[in-house]
């Protein structure tokens, strides 16, 4: 709906007119991140090969246990985890993507390592060709992972099942194909 003169008008009407209803309405909307949130947590412990690793307000982290093994993974210094490389759902700006960033770190090896790994695989990660940052580097966004349809429908059960039946296609696709890459990277590292 086009905000106009006339529609705001009728909107200050209605709500001068229902506040109380309008006020009650608002306190008791859904909170979308949170709810979102809980669903992917909930996915991610669901997943034998995966952990969670921290979180913020609009992201909620993971990473691949296979990682755990590798000493050089614990050299990040972005997150409070002190992991290298996550996996996250990200709610900025709104609709849930998947996302996978390289970290700041105290071994810059490696990170050129894992940056040069995830080049080779264009067609696996969306940011293979970016540069990498001192800082954080993104090396992967897919999604968005819910639609306005998905918010309209909220409390439907297949906007969870889409949600989980999202999680769960990545986790037996192309996380199996991402962490290879990455295992790679930190075993070629380990090797000199």
């Amino acid at each position: 709906m086009t905000e106009t003169a006339d529609v705001r008008e009728l909107a200050r009407s209605l709500y001068l007119k229902h506040r109380a209803a309008v006020e009650l309405i608002y306190r008791n909307r859904p909170d979308y991140v949170s709810e979102a949130k809980e669903i992917f947590r909930s996915a991610i412990v669901r997943q034998p090969n995966w952990a969670l690793d921290g979180e913020e307000p609009q992201i909620i982290f993971f990473r691949s246990v296979e990682w755990d093994c590798f000493e050089v993974f614990k050299t990040g210094t972005g997150w409070r985890s002190g992991s290298l490389v996550t996996l996250g759902f990200d709610f900025r700006p709104g609709h849930p993507n998947l996302i996978c960033t390289l970290g700041p770190g105290t071994d810059e090896a490696v990170r050129r390592r894992i940056h040069a790994g995830i080049s080779q695989h264009p067609k696996l990660f969306s940011q293979a060709g970016s540069g990498l940052e001192t800082s954080y580097t993104r090396l992967d966004v897919k999604g968005p992972i819910t639609t306005a349809a998905d918010y309209d429908n909220w409390d439907e059960p297949a906007v969870r099942d889409k949600l989980t039946g999202w999680v769960a296609a990545f986790a037996d696709g192309e996380f199996l194909r991402m962490n290879k890459v990455i295992v790679k990277c930190f075993r070629e590292y380990k090797a000199g």
